[in-house]
């Protein structure tokens, strides 16, 4: 779609409105909450055993208790990945 017969105020407008979106989408996936299912499935592991780590205190990965639901962040669960890496280097 050209925007050149738009007035320079409505483009501005359209620009705005368009960044936000994006970071609005962004700040969205950062604060994504998975629930037990979700986050194995992500992780490619069992729903049972994120639930057996949490009590054995296997892995540590965060956590969120809302009424009866366990729920993960997302990003959290990424970290958890890349913390998992073998042949990391560390400098």
């Amino acid at each position: 779609m050209s925007l050149a017969f738009l007035s320079s105020r409505v483009k501005y407008k359209i620009i705005i409105r368009s960044i936000i979106m994006k970071e609005t989408r962004q700040i969205n996936y950062e604060n994504k909450l998975l629930s037990r299912k979700e986050a194995a499935e992500f992780l490619g592991l069992k729903e049972n055993t994120l639930a057996v780590w949490a009590c054995n205190k296997t892995y540590y990965i965060p956590m969120f208790k809302i009424g009866k639901y366990v729920k993960y962040k997302l990003t959290d669960l990424i970290k958890f990945i890349e913390d998992q890496e073998m042949g990391k280097m560390h400098l």
